[in-house]
């Protein structure tokens, strides 16, 4: 199965013994696979140039995780996505009472860290169109969240938008998430 990655990643990490499968992506490049345009978007987290994907073909599909914060890319992308698979990481109250040493949590916390529940929820009631059917939170921490906090933060805050109603789901860590059609 062909692998893509981006220039660095490739050229820094382990990723497959075979050569011939890796396919070097640029950042901001959009590729065809098949009938589907696939776009690698820059974002803002503490990796080897960290990017985020769309997908479309004549409905989009955002998968962001491993986001910092919302910046501009990840903005325009929520707002005329079809479908968002977002990160919904931690719960800020659970995160600064939990386990994990302060260093940490200030890392979680920054520009380079990851979404929180609430995070994940303004930028999709502040950004998304009436068009976004459904969401799937994801890459949830197993300390500092639970599936049922991430859902009702994220309902309780887009209930503000009587035109935003997409179906919410959590991902699970340990299960497939059901077959979705967009």
């Amino acid at each position: 199965m062909p692998i893509y990655a981006t220039e660095k990643l490739i050229k820094e990490e382990f990723l497959c013994s075979q050569k011939d499968l890796l396919n070097e992506l640029s950042l901001n490049e959009t590729i065809s696979i098949g009938n589907m345009e696939i776009e690698t978007i820059s974002k803002s987290h503490k990796a080897l140039e960290p990017v985020f994907f769309t997908i479309s073909n004549g409905k989009k599909v955002s998968i962001i995780t491993d986001a910092g914060f919302a910046c501009n890319n990840i903005i325009k992308h929520v707002s005329d996505s079809d479908f968002l698979c977002l990160e919904s990481n931690h719960d800020l109250k659970m995160l600064e009472e939990g386990p994990y040493p302060w260093h940490l949590k200030k890392w979680i916390k920054s520009d380079i860290g990851h979404l929180s529940n609430m995070q994940a929820s303004l930028c999709v009631l502040e950004n998304a169109s009436s068009n976004l059917k459904n969401v799937v939170l994801s890459h949830l921490s197993e300390a500092n969240n639970t599936p049922e906090l991430a859902h009702k933060t994220f309902s309780d805050y887009i209930k503000e938008r009587s035109d935003l109603r997409p179906n919410i789901l959590v991902s699970s860590r340990f299960v497939p998430t059901s077959v979705i059609k967009i």
